[in-house]
């Protein structure tokens, strides 16, 4: 795989068997539907085509640039730094769209009031686990990177 990335419901560690398996079957393209980071694809890649399906619109540009790529893969730095534009966009819109529920939980948690720490985290517990849902969309490295970009520019 060019790049290992964590990703909910990978199949990294079932990719060597399960291409072990395809390789025992019959020849042709395999159609890894969903492909999620490509762990099975990747896995028997060298062996045939694969072709790669998936409804998250992250994974399916995961699956372009590993397969219909012309270049050698990217290594991790350069990976991170065209993926940070986007990463600090969609975190810039986050902050916009929930910046009023962000401000009380950072009241609530600097007044060490228990009371108003459990009302903020009652109105925040929503966004709490959207934010959550989409952090596990966004790979590691991307948040790494962007982590270390954003400290160093604050």
């Amino acid at each position: 795989m060019p790049i290992q990335v964590s990703y909910m419901g990978t199949k990294q560690k079932i990719a060597p068997r399960v291409a072990s398996i395809i390789a025992d079957g019959p020849s042709g393209p395999l159609l890894d539907v969903f492909s999620g980071i490509c762990a099975i694809g990747s896995a028997v890649a060298h062996q045939r085509q694969v072709w790669c399906n998936d409804v998250q619109l992250f994974a399916s540009s995961v699956a372009k640039a590993f397969f219909q790529s012309p270049d050698v893969p990217i290594g991790f730095d350069a990976a991170a730094d065209i993926s940070f534009a986007y990463y600090d966009q969609n975190r810039s819109r986050l902050e916009k769209r929930f910046g009023d529920l962000l401000g009380r939980e950072r009241a609530a948690l600097k007044s060490a009031n228990y009371k108003s720490i459990k009302l903020a985290e009652e109105k925040i517990t929503a966004t709490r686990l959207l934010l959550h849902a989409l952090s596990t969309i966004i790979p590691r490295w991307v948040r790494r990177k962007a982590y270390k970009k954003v400290l160093l520019t604050n």
